[in-house]
């Protein structure tokens, strides 16, 4: 089964969210009526689960005229990027993206958050360009997100 609707590229300065829980039809339809216009939802490490993003609940978002990403959950703060790891986390992103029915050439985003501040910058780039090369060879579009501590 593949989702409905278009590719498109993203108008710049929309409303958005993301949402670690599922979201209901109503739901969907509430922040579409408040002027939201994308939704971001996850995608498991490894075999979706309850709580993570499923083809009825993408069904939901788009029918409620919401844009959908899928992003892939991020590791427990502290964990440690790899090149291994990288694969397995693009595999399993690519796997999920396709299970719920994504079309080729859409966005499938990476979270970044919470690396190790002991890890070596050539870990995380060995990690990003493994993930990306797989997400990118099932036909996906890697994008990447991190979020910063602010002081």
């Amino acid at each position: 089964m593949s989702l409905p609707g278009a590719v498109e590229s993203a108008t710049p300065s929309v409303p958005g969210f993301d949402s670690d829980t599922v979201i209901s039809a109503q739901c969907a339809q509430q922040c579409f009526a408040l002027g939201y216009k994308f939704c971001f939802r996850y995608l498991s490490l490894g075999p979706q689960g309850t709580g993570d993003l499923d083809a009825r609940e993408a069904m939901n978002i788009l029918n409620a005229g919401l844009a959908l990403m899928p992003v892939q959950h991020v590791r427990t703060s502290g964990w440690s990027p790899n090149q291994s790891l990288g694969q397995e986390d693009g595999l399993n992103a690519a796997t999920n993206a396709k299970g719920i029915g994504f079309p080729a050439g859409i966005n499938v985003w990476c979270d970044l958050e919470g690396v190790n501040r002991s890890v070596q910058p050539q870990d995380v780039i060995e990690y990003c360009e493994a993930w990306h090369q797989v997400v990118n060879s099932a036909g996906y579009v890697p994008a990447y997100m991190s979020a910063r501590a602010r002081s």
